[in-house]
């Protein structure tokens, strides 16, 4: 994004549907908190990423050529120190959040369970997510540490119940067909 220091900012909407321009303006002015983040990482050059050749990416004469192993998106900039220009998991709001007494605690069917206090500090209404990242032993030749399942609230300013949000971290990773999805 060479353009990016002459703009005042950037708004990405993903999966737009009829309503998307409707969306969008209500965020451009203000009516709703934008409260998204970002399901990929964009790198801040293009051979500041993981797929920076022809063999990785379009491929060549059909085949890709992907060689980072489990070191794919945001684990690739992780494990060989890359700072990118937006992280797997950025997003602004017009407001501004404090969390505050996280707690883990072993769940009895195992994994672990982590709450977190979410407090609203600024003036406006607006919805935070919640993310929490785990790391496995280094010797388990897995990437450096992957998003946990994490869940989205919103909270006015005025000071109402603290509202918690809970992620889960089951002890293997999920699986479909018998294969691990991660």
């Amino acid at each position: 994004m060479p353009w990016l220091p002459q703009v005042a900012g950037v708004v990405e909407a993903w999966y737009p549907g009829e309503e998307d321009g409707t969306a969008v303006a209500a965020v451009l002015t203000g009516r709703v908190d934008p409260s998204g983040r970002l399901p990929i990482t964009f790198p801040a050059s293009p051979s500041a990423q993981p797929a920076s050749t022809g063999a990785e990416f379009p491929g060549i004469d059909a085949e890709v050529s992907f060689g980072t192993g489990l070191d794919i998106g945001y684990r690739w900039y992780q494990a060989n120190g890359v700072t990118p220009l937006f992280p797997f998991g950025f997003g602004l709001d017009y407001t501004t959040f404090a969390l505050s007494d996280a707690q883990i605690a072993p769940l009895p069917t195992g994994g672990y369970a982590v709450q977190v206090d979410v407090t609203n500090t600024g003036a406006r209404s607006g919805a935070d997510v919640v993310q929490a990242y785990v790391s496995d032993p280094s010797g388990l030749g897995e990437p450096p540490s992957s998003s946990a399942p994490s869940r989205s609230s919103s909270w006015r300013p005025e000071p109402p119940p603290v509202p918690r949000s809970c992620c889960q971290r089951r002890a293997s990773p999920p699986t479909l067909g018998g294969r691990p999805l991660s």
